[in-house]
């Protein structure tokens, strides 16, 4: 969680648009709690739904309260994106090349 704090406030903030704009949920409400944690914090069983999750250690977690819709700031990150085909079977020949030159 001391990388999470050292992340500046502005970035903080594109982070929850983005995050709350990419939930099916938050996108629809006008405020919405987000939660961050580690990856390895995350705790998935067979037993829960889609899209659910649990979390290991409780303490871990970052709670943002009541995260509000910007519109223009994911207006602003829209306009950023880049998208590009990535074709996946030549990269995977690359890097099998790349492993069998090394050794």
């Amino acid at each position: 969680l001391g990388a999470l704090a050292s992340v500046p406030e502005n970035i903080m903030m594109e982070m929850c648009q983005l995050t709350k704009a990419n939930s099916i949920d938050g996108c629809k409400l006008a405020q919405c709690d987000i939660v961050y944690t580690p990856f390895l914090n995350l705790k998935k069983e067979e037993r829960m739904d889609t899209g659910s999750v649990g979390f290991k250690d409780e303490s871990f977690r970052t709670v943002l309260k009541n995260v509000e819709k910007d519109k223009d700031i994911v207006k602003a990150l829209e306009k950023t994106r880049v998208e590009k085909k990535v074709d996946f079977v030549k990269e995977k020949e690359q890097r099998d090349e790349e492993e069998r030159m090394r050794r």
